[in-house]
């Protein structure tokens, strides 16, 4: 009871179950032997996952379920499931065995897991830099980094065929650009690939043809012909293969031979009936998920064979980002906001990023998962960068490449590409024949109390007795002085979550505050001192003070009947 370690163990077990109570779950698990006890038949996790899934539904998918009225805990049934789903996320090395030490170590660490390597307990904000136009920049329609030649990749338009070159990232001079060859008519490039392995860039182009240069040389090595136009190029260093979607919508997965070069078709899965968009490689879990215009994300095994289909985008799904920091997928499509997927829960629903006060104005083109953070990054075709925190699925911070001063200029902007830097925790992004960086902040931006703040202003109120102004932006309420536009006083973090309305009641000696979690909050005038304090189950969106008016001549009125008011 004295030890430390307990207490560490019961934070990080949630509160669900007391220390005695995982002690004693554990020690039914496998010094009991309910779990040594009975047969574990060795399947592969492809068929285990199908078995989890269906007496998943089963257990937790009744109508009794769904409602709370079953007590999990009670039933040997559910507790023999979750303590062999338990056991086998400990028994990482298949030793058909868990020592008490081994399982609170995996308690810990999946409570604290990144907490050390990101670093980051609040989002910084990005920091826009100086306008570049380089050479390369105009011909440019798309933009990756490759972190292994330290190169930005960029697809554009030459004289007759598209090139590929390779730009550096610090003055954007193209190091090694890369032709098709001669070809009768002008080829279009769709997708290039750095192969790390090999030291090759493969790319696929309009005349059914999938191209492998010498990343040094930029000689053309080797090409071979496709069956389909190739859009989507991706190479897993981990199996060694390229895997290739195409337009019609099967992707093909290619193994590669160095000498020679020469390849061969290894697999074709077939579970989109459109263009593929994206392929996103998951290999440590050996998984592979794929996008297309069909609207469907399908998550694959290593053999091809379709594990799941997540459904929730009406029409194209464009780009996807996984974030292993957080065991989530980000996608997006032609909705406004990026879509969150919990991939590991049956029948996933998607989770939305919203922003009600900025919502994307244009398709959202990119969205990038930060390593190690709990950063998510989205950009639309309007030049707008979106900068989500995934804890609390809220926007932190709206950029605009260009400031958009009217519909026909906003109607023009179109952007190409985005891409997210790691060594130098920067976004980098091209389109209107220009390129804009920023730049992660080196550490938190310190504000002045008599300065303006930069979150938008929800509510500003003219106080008659004392000729002041009350402006409400964020979670903070400043008084400024009317003649003279200066700061008057600061109330820093007066509400829990954003405050969305306020109003000044009629005596001008408290003012009222809503915000987004449902509070309602009464404080005196000037000190801003909490009078009362009240929670709805929803957001509070207006506040308007109603007063009660009587003919002084009524017998009817009296004094109490004059001070009554209603908000």
């Amino acid at each position: 009871e004295h030890d430390p370690l307990h207490s560490v163990v019961r934070q990080a077990s949630g509160g669900l179950w007391h220390m005695a109570k995982i002690e004693g779950a554990y020690r039914e698990a496998v010094v009991g032997g309910l779990l040594r006890g009975m047969p574990q038949p060795k399947l592969p996790h492809r068929d285990r996952d199908r078995a989890i899934e269906h007496e998943y539904e089963a257990i937790f998918g009744s109508a009794n379920a769904r409602v709370g009225q079953v007590d999990y805990f009670r039933d040997d049934r559910v507790l023999h499931f979750c303590l062999s789903e338990l056991f086998r996320a400990v028994d990482t090395n298949n030793m058909d065995y868990i020592s008490w030490e081994s399982f609170v170590i995996y308690l810990i660490d999946a409570t604290t897991k990144g907490m050390s390597e990101s670093g980051d307990v609040a989002i910084r904000e990005y920091e826009p830099n100086e306008v570049q136009r380089p050479d390369c920049i105009p011909s440019a329609r798309e933009l990756r980094y490759l972190p292994k030649l330290r190169r930005y990749l960029l697809l554009g338009d030459d004289s007759n065929s598209d090139v590929v070159r390779l730009a550096d990232p610090l003055t954007f001079r193209v190091a090694h650009h890369y032709l098709p060859g001669e070809t009768p008519t002008p080829v279009r490039v769709f997708c290039a690939e750095h192969i790390s392995d090999y030291n090759f860039i493969a790319t696929s182009a309009s005349d059914l043809k999938t191209r492998l240069y010498n990343v040094e040389t930029c000689k053309l090595l080797h090409a071979f012909p496709n069956e389909f136009t190739q859009v989507v190029l991706r190479w897993s260093g981990k199996r060694k293969h390229l895997y290739s979607g195409s337009r019609a919508g099967p992707v093909t997965v290619l193994g590669l031979n160095p000498v020679g070069p020469s390849s061969r078709v290894l697999l074709r899965m077939r579970h989109h009936h459109g263009a593929v968009t994206a392929v996103e490689l998951l290999e440590p879990e050996d998984r592979t998920i794929t996008a297309a215009e069909d609207g469907l994300i399908c998550v694959c095994d290593v053999d091809g064979s379709l594990l799941k289909e997540l459904r929730g985008h009406k029409a194209a799904v464009n780009c996807l980002s996984y974030s292993r920091h957080q065991n989530i997928l980000i996608s997006s499509g032609v909705e406004a906001e990026p879509f969150v997927w919990v991939t590991d829960v049956p029948r996933a629903r998607p989770l939305l990023l919203t922003d009600a006060n900025h919502s994307h104005l244009g398709t959202i083109l990119t969205v990038h998962a930060v390593p190690y953070t709990p950063q998510v990054l989205s950009f639309d075709s309007k030049g707008m960068l979106k900068v989500w925190d995934i804890r609390n699925m809220k926007c932190v911070q709206s950029l605009y490449c260009e400031e958009i001063q009217s519909k026909k200029q906003l109607h023009d902007l179109q952007w190409q590409s985005m891409c997210y830097v790691d060594t130098a925790k920067a976004v980098v992004a091209v389109g209107n024949k220009k390129l804009y960086s920023f730049s992660y902040s080196s550490g938190v931006k310190v504000r002045r109390k008599d300065t303006a703040t930069d979150r938008p202003v929800v509510a500003a109120l003219y106080h008659e007795r004392t000729n002041t102004i009350l402006t409400a932006s964020g979670c903070d309420v400043r008084f400024w002085d009317a003649p003279t536009g200066k700061i008057v006083r600061v109330l820093l973090q007066v509400t829990s979550d954003e405050i969305t309305c306020m109003c000044l009641s009629s005596e001008f000696q408290r003012f009222y505050l809503g915000s987004m979690d449902g509070a309602f909050q009464i404080h005196e005038y000037p000190s801003g001192n909490l009078v009362a304090r009240h929670v709805f189950l929803s957001s509070v969106v207006n506040l308007t003070l109603c007063t009660m008016t009587h003919h002084l001549g009524d017998p009817r009125t009296s004094a109490a009947a004059l001070r009554q008011r209603s908000l």
